[in-house]
């Protein structure tokens, strides 16, 4: 099924490729084209709506950016007035539409010259060369290099990596869904796809099999029906040598393609199936992969690397583009010297989620990490404009200026100092500022808590040497204060009428909405520290068994944040005997949980083999081998950590969840076992490990139960975190709290996201019982909010509601509901405009009712519900789960049957049939329930 980029009306210009590979330009307006002496423009749409000479212009506000935005889409096409207006004011325009429309096109004529918007008729035309207009230049460089895929593969890979480098985000990104310009800029991104089907094709045809893999496989991730990439990643794994994971690929395309439209695969992709099973040389020769070194040009997981813009000490920083989100990022590529370090890979996802969590408009924002064989990887905001050395080289700050830009980095110093980050180099070289005067520093690092006080120190004098560089002035004495603090003394020595501008502050939100803390959110954490002490405790116990911990508690306990942000954090510290050094991963069952393993030994591995997957799964004894394979000696310990242990016995098959049961016992069990396994159960679910033999004993012995917290442990939690960001919280707000939550089922997170949203509100520095009271309290914060969300929603997104937060939910056969994660190109296929489901989860997701994560493996974005809290606590969502159940139960055993067949080679044996086949299919033609992507 391939993508279609047919236009939604007639094209603008046409390209025609000419035999010697030159392509040749036909207009109807080409008498009235551009003189060469006309001052030349860039209008750029492959992203948000920017047009610049040397540097960006100014286009004024919202409508007359719309009106140009159709006069480019329609460029060197007469453009109606009527249309316009209808594009600018919908069926309703006012009586004064014409004059307006007048005005704005008179103000873009003075930005962009008078002749580049010329009056014909009744309507208007913008006149511009093709070549100034990134939209056209990417079709003529789309065409021209598509005509050489299998002639000059070589060449035709430059011509459309030139113009796949164009883009810089959604086309009119800023623009499209307001001003009916949505349908040509769908249009532009099917055209974008479809040239970089084109160019793969390229690639693998100059034998860049190997280096584009990563790539494909993201790709079928986010486009599962395309059957031209699943048959360009089968060649590439084949070519590769990966001729078993090239078959693995075709079953999943069959069933995707299967499950979701109803369709066999094609002849074309059934044949590459047949010539990998027979080793067809028409398909190419296997070679052994060989490590590949990044280069601009390739693409990482999705990310296209498009040039090197830095070097650090342990690798490279390239500019890419991240084509599922539109964004243009950063990535930096840390080599394998480092990378396969043991203790590098110890602290690395520690470290990584501190500095994910280091949420502040001065530091460069971390999107995704994530660690390969050989390599490591941040993805990062991009980083603009010269550093602080650059700038001050080339022109003399003021003093207001220089005071602006220390605030800023004082800001960001403080806010990295409070998660336990330092950066140890912090100069005017690692300042970077931008056009607009504004500074980000990027760099930090986690240090050992037995140095971070010597660390920030060292930092604070670094700032205090930086502003005497900039202000020219000694700096105050560093001993006792913040950096902020040195900040506001440069700024009180200024004269009254620089001073006047008070130090901004940024204020951090120190409380997680619905989500668990993480361990980065250690020192935000309060009210476990005695439930914390008897975890490490139970952790350091020897004898039999002793190397497993069951944390058992009901939903909104606070299981999962008491393990990571409390007993990870103390690991990590030192609290028990050598603990500091060991290994910690942690992973969610899912659907598939050695592929969830998988993923989660490989980011600890040292020197890291391509794939554990079939060791995983050889036998009860796999497990054991495998932790054995990563580790990098006999004295190496791990902790493996199991978060929510009931989707082992909701999600996984029976099969598979047997099969994973007794790999993980065999390895607890093996008296020369390196492993320690913590797992965190719903109290409701506690009986289904009763049940397993086997596991029943380890949960008898090995089991701690997460109690509510005591009056004292409830106020330290309620209070605690504003405390430690400087925000007092009324006595009485305290009480009120303690009142509410007490005997409240699942209590926790509600009461952790009525006083995010109280944070969010305040005003001054308190957070007062007032604003609580208004807020709904405990019970009302959460359901108030959700409902306030979907009634903000037009009607065709209201409908989309119920069918999203569906797919984000399984149901047991008792009927109790827990959080289903999806990949977020399952949810796109349950509508007709992709926009529309963007919207309605991008809606909850901004008000922390829905979290984002990445997949472990193809790194793609997913989608969960922050809290089952809300499955329950929001009355309309509680009501569709109820009334849909059966339904999500039977979708739930109709994926388990598929999975199983899939898993047994698409065995006769294992197909629905009889009454069970004559359920389902009764049960398909009456539902409304939305059949899309089985995981």
């Amino acid at each position: 099924m391939q993508a279609t980029c047919s236009r939604v009306a007639e094209p603008k210009w046409r390209f025609k490729v000419n035999k010697d590979g030159r392509s040749s330009t036909h207009l109807a307006v080409a008498t009235r084209m551009v003189q060469a002496t006309m001052q030349r423009l860039q209008f750029r749409v492959l992203g948000s709506l920017e047009v610049a000479d040397d540097s960006p212009l100014e286009l004024g506000g919202p409508k007359p950016r719309a009106l140009l935005a159709q006069l480019i889409a329609y460029c060197g096409d007469v453009v109606s007035s009527e249309a316009l207006i209808d594009a600018l004011w919908g069926e309703a325009p006012p009586a004064s539409a014409a004059n307006s429309l007048q005005s704005y096109v008179s103000r873009l004529r003075k930005t962009l010259g008078s002749e580049r918007i010329e009056s014909r008729g009744s309507g208007y035309v913008l006149v511009a060369q093709p070549d100034e207009v990134d939209a056209i230049e990417f079709e003529r460089l789309v065409d021209e290099g598509r005509a050489l895929v299998g002639k000059q593969p070589d060449r035709a890979v430059s011509i459309l990596r030139e113009g796949l480098e164009l883009w810089r985000g959604r086309p009119y990104a800023d623009i499209a869904d307001g001003w009916r310009l949505g349908a040509e800029a769908t249009r532009l991104e099917e055209l974008r796809l479809a040239a970089v089907e084109d160019r793969l094709e390229a690639d693998l045809a100059c034998g860049k099999h190997a280096i584009v893999v990563g790539e494909l496989e993201a790709l079928v991730e986010e486009h599962p029906w395309w059957e031209r990439v699943w048959g360009q990643l089968m060649t590439a794994l084949y070519r590769s040598g990966r001729q078993a994971e090239a078959l693995r690929a075709f079953q999943r395309a069959r069933r995707i393609l299967g499950e979701e439209v109803g369709i066999e695969p094609s002849p074309e992709l059934r044949a590459i199936e047949e010539m990998v099973l027979q080793q067809s040389p028409e398909l190419g020769t296997p070679t052994e992969p060989e490590p590949v070194r990044p280069a601009a040009g390739m693409s990482i997981r999705g990310y296209e690397l498009r040039s090197l813009v830095g070097r650090t000490p342990h690798g490279e920083v390239f500019r890419g583009y991240h084509a599922a989100v539109g964004r243009e990022v950063d990535v930096e590529i840390i080599g394998s010297e480092l990378a396969n370090n043991a203790a590098f890979i110890r602290g690395f996802e520690s470290t990584a989620r501190r500095l994910g969590g280091l949420d502040h408009p001065n530091t460069v924002p971390v999107y995704d990490f994530w660690r390969d064989p050989d390599a490591a990887y941040f993805v990062t905001g991009c980083r603009q404009g010269g550093n602080l050395a650059e700038v001050t080289a080339s022109q003399e700050l003021n003093d207001a200026q220089a005071v602006k830009i220390l605030e800023q980095v004082a800001s960001a110093l403080d806010a990295a100092h409070a998660r336990q980050l330092v950066h140890g180099n912090l100069a005017a070289a690692a300042v970077q500022v931008d056009a607009a005067g504004t500074a980000v520093i990027h760099g930090f690092d986690p240090v050992r808590p037995d140095s971070f006080d010597r660390s920030m120190a060292a930092d604070l004098d670094a700032f205090a040497r930086l502003a005497q560089n900039v202000m020219s002035a000694p700096p105050p004495s560093t001993t006792g204060v913040s950096a902020t603090e040195l900040a506001a003394a440069y700024r009180m020595s200024l004269d009254d009428e620089e001073g006047a501008a008070a130090t901004v502050e940024v204020e951090r939100n120190p409380y997680k909405g619905l989500r668990a803390f993480e361990e980065a959110d250690a020192r935000d954490f309060f009210g476990r520290t005695e439930l914390v002490a008897q975890l490490v405790a139970r952790l350091g116990e020897t004898g039999p068994r002793s190397r497993f911990l069951a944390v058992v508690g009901p939903s909104g306990s606070g299981k999962s944040s008491v393990v990571r942000a409390g007993l990870l954090d103390a690991v990590h510290r030192g609290a028990l005997p050598g603990s500091d050094d060991w290994f910690t991963v942690s992973m969610f069952p899912g659907a598939h949980p050695f592929a969830e393993m998988e993923a989660a030994l490989l980011r600890i591995a040292v020197n890291p083999p391509p794939s554990l997957l079939e060791q995983l799964e050889d036998g009860p004894l796999g497990l054991a081998r495998a932790i054995n394979r990563v580790l990098p000696d006999a004295t190496s310990d791990l902790l493996l950590v199991v978060d929510q242990f009931e989707e082992i016995f909701t999600l996984t098959s029976e099969d598979e969840r047997e099969r994973f049961l007794g790999a993980l016992l065999a390895a607890l069990e093996d008296p020369r076992s390196r492993i320690r396994v913590v797992i965190t159960l719903r109290a409701d679910f506690h009986d289904r490990p009763l049940a397993h033999h086997g596991l029943a004993e380890w949960m008898r012995d090995r089991s701690e139960v997460v109690i509510p917290l005591t009056k004292a442990e409830l106020e330290e939690a309620i209070a605690g975190p504003a405390q430690r960001v400087g925000v007092e919280v009324e006595p009485g707000l305290v009480s009120a709290v303690v009142s509410d939550v007490t005997g409240q089922a699942g209590g926790l997170p509600l009461m952790q996201y009525a006083l995010t949203g109280l944070f969010d509100r305040k005003t001054g520095a308190t957070m007062t019982l007032a604003q609580y009271t208004a807020s709904g309290g405990i019970s009302g914060a959460v359901a108030s909010r959700a409902e306030s969300i979907y009634g903000e929603l037009s009607e065709a997104e209201r409908n989309l509601v119920p069918q999203v937060f569906l797919r984000l939910v399984a149901v047991a056969d008792s009927g109790e509901a827990t959080r289903r994660r999806v990949r977020s190109s399952e949810l796109m296929g349950l509508g007709d405009d992709r926009r529309l489901v963007t919207n309605v989860v991008n809606s909850f997701g901004s008000q922390r009712l829905l979290t984002f994560g990445r997949d472990p493996v193809s790194r793609g974005p997913t989608v969960e519900v922050a809290h089952e809290a809300l499955l329950t606590r929001w009355p309309r969502l509680a009501g569709w789960v109820k009334a849909a159940s059966d339904d999500v139960r039977s979708f739930n055993r109709l994926a388990a049957a598929a999975h199983e067949w899939v898993d047994a080679d698409r065995s006769a044996d294992y197909l629905i049939t009889g009454g069970r086949l004559e359920s389902f299919e009764a049960w398909s033609d009456r539902t409304d329930f939305a059949l899309s992507r089985l995981e």
